[in-house]
């Protein structure tokens, strides 16, 4: 049961710190696995994004942080100038453009490989909001035909109407949101 001290001895030299410079090689190769796995990348992002952001010109469709899709009237060294509607001018700062279009709504630059913004595949015919708002009203329409014939046509058409109406504007602010949800998913 008891151990011999020569072997206890034995035991507890085995067990040795590491040295000194294997220590520091271990520090060193983790801040070069730190640096190289998320300090570089962002470099990189960041001097794409500055090198998209000089590259802008006037007439160029911008979109910015806030989801805000606008078209450039003056540039100047920190701002910009920015027709949002018609007649409707503001100005913001450069940094706050998170992506360049170009005629067809497509991104002009990558950032590290992937676009800054997520584009809609063009070539997918969607309906648009006032189709939706139409097929809604002819079900409403259906489902609340009169069952009996005393029940007056126009009072089902007023409530389809209405319904479509409702149908019409959750389909619009549905389609605000996924705007809203693409550019913040990049």
């Amino acid at each position: 049961m008891f151990i011999n001290p020569a072997f206890a001895q034995a035991a507890a030299g085995a067990a040795t710190a590491p040295s000194l410079s294997q220590t520091v090689f271990q520090l060193v190769a983790i801040a070069v696995i730190f640096y190289l796995l998320l300090i570089r990348p962002g470099q990189i992002k960041s001097k794409q994004e500055q090198a998209m952001r000089d590259a802008i010109v006037k007439g160029d469709k911008i979109i910015t942080k806030g989801g805000i899709y606008a078209k450039v009237v003056k540039v100047e060294e920190k701002t910009l100038v920015v027709e949002i509607a018609d007649n409707t001018k503001i100005t913001i700062v450069k940094s706050s453009v998170i992506d360049i279009l170009d005629a067809d709504g497509k991104s002009k630059f990558e950032v590290v490989g992937k676009p800054v913004a997520v584009q809609k595949n063009l070539s997918k015919e969607q309906p648009t909001v006032a189709e939706k708002a139409k097929e809604v009203k002819e079900e409403v329409v259906k489902e609340e035909a009169p069952k009996d014939k005393k029940a007056p046509a126009k009072k089902t058409a007023k409530k389809a109407s209405t319904k479509a109406k409702t149908a019409k504007k959750t389909a619009s602010k549905a389609k605000k949101s996924d705007k809203l949800k693409e550019v913040l998913s990049k």
